[in-house]
């Protein structure tokens, strides 16, 4: 994902100094969501982007739905699929899969809101309300917890 309305007009994704982490601690599967997030993701490789360049919701969403569906070995190229680290994100359609697209989208809230980003972080709280009403009802997931112990609110 990348940042494109920095109160500054930066372009850079570069988190600004002082932002808090986005939690102390683990989620309930154990796993650090600071230590999942990538900067350079499935979800980027795909081309999603939010903020001033984010580009139309129907079409963030179509790429949030297809990073869940698709088989990312099959639409990336090699570099692509080894260097976003898609090897790790699970099968299409799994509850890995969602819980990895989810938690990508909702720790990018949590830097959107630190770093004055409002466009971008808009833009991520409506992409997460479409993966909790159209997707995360198909999983016996826990949404809510996720938001939680990243920190945001919707």
């Amino acid at each position: 994902m990348t940042i494109h309305s920095h109160p500054q007009g930066s372009n850079s994704i570069a988190t600004p100094t002082g932002v808090p982490p986005i939690v102390a601690g683990v989620t309930s599967s154990g796993i650090d969501p600071y230590e999942e997030f990538r900067e350079y993701s499935p979800l980027k490789a795909l081309g999603y982007t939010t903020g001033c360049n984010g580009g139309l919701r129907r079409n963030r969403q179509r790429l949030l739905r297809c990073a869940y569906r698709v088989d990312l070995k099959v639409v990336l190229d090699p570099e692509e699929y080894l260097k976003s680290g898609a090897e790790d994100w699970g099968l299409p359609e799994s509850g890995c899969r969602l819980a990895r697209v989810f938690r990508q989208v909702a720790c990018q809230v949590n830097r959107a809101d630190h770093g004055g980003w409002h466009d971008c972080a808009r833009h991520l709280r409506e992409d997460l309300r479409y993966l909790i009403d159209e997707i995360c009802p198909d999983h016996d997931w826990s949404w809510r917890s996720e938001l939680w112990f990243q920190g945001v609110s919707l």
